[in-house]
């Protein structure tokens, strides 16, 4: 488990790693393979004692290197993540997944604790998102790549994340500013946290509005649009 630049948490921690999405801007993999890894999924048990360590409550992404809800880990496994969560129940635990129908069939009559929160992965608005029986749920556009002619109108949804894609890709799109003017002016009518993520920067030309679900929260200073560093044993086995 470790700190981390990303902006909207404190820790990552990947008690699995690797996926099969393909996603061609994918930072993870680009990360992984530059350290001469192999994406390929993971399940690291001795990883899964890692939360208990840290007894100040943190923001916690769990799997920024994986899609833990990719339908190549078994339910067993991500139980025992579950298990591990509950082992440490000071911190607030973030999931993110590009496969919010394995979170549908899952939670199906299933209410998870409070620190809970279950996000969706969504570049644009023809990708399938998250809408389920869970209270905390939340929306990251990461990499947003299009404007978004239809919302989530009458959807519940708790937090916004906005964020541009990293990398020198040949093929990476650079947001337009209307395409995120959209969707803050959609959340501030429906009173929905967003925060865009600081690579925005230069396209917002404002101050950032960095904004979380909970109170007594405060975005991280450093403005940074560069990847995060990764440690060895986050990439590897």
């Amino acid at each position: 488990m470790n700190k981390t630049k990303i902006e909207w948490c404190d820790y990552t921690w990947n008690p699995a790693t690797g996926c099969l999405h393909g996603c061609p801007y994918c930072y993870a993999k680009r990360n992984t393979e530059e350290h001469g890894g192999n994406f390929n999924p993971l399940f690291h048990e001795s990883r899964l004692i890692q939360p208990k360590g840290v007894k100040k409550p943190q923001n916690i992404f769990v799997g920024s290197m994986t899609d833990l809800f990719g339908n190549w880990f078994s339910d067993e496994q991500i139980e025992k993540v579950f298990e591990a969560c509950n082992e440490a129940p000071q911190h607030r635990y973030l999931f993110l997944t590009k496969n919010p129908t394995r979170y549908e069939e899952y939670f199906k009559d299933r209410i998870m604790p409070d620190n809970y929160w279950f996000g969706t992965t969504v570049t644009n608005d023809r990708t399938k998102h998250f809408w389920s029986n869970q209270q905390n749920t939340f929306i990251s556009i990461e990499p947003i790549q299009s404007y978004f002619k239809e919302l989530w109108c009458g959807m519940r949804i708790d937090w916004v994340i906005i964020g541009a894609e990293t990398g020198n890709r040949k093929e990476k799109i650079i947001p337009k500013r209307n395409w995120i003017e959209a969707i803050v002016e959609y959340c501030r009518h429906h009173d929905i946290p967003v925060f865009l993520k600081n690579n925005l920067a230069s396209i917002w030309k404002q101050p950032l509005i960095q904004e979380y679900p909970w109170k007594n929260e405060e975005p991280k200073d450093e403005i940074n649009g560069t990847d995060r560093v990764f440690k060895q044993e986050e990439l590897f086995n």
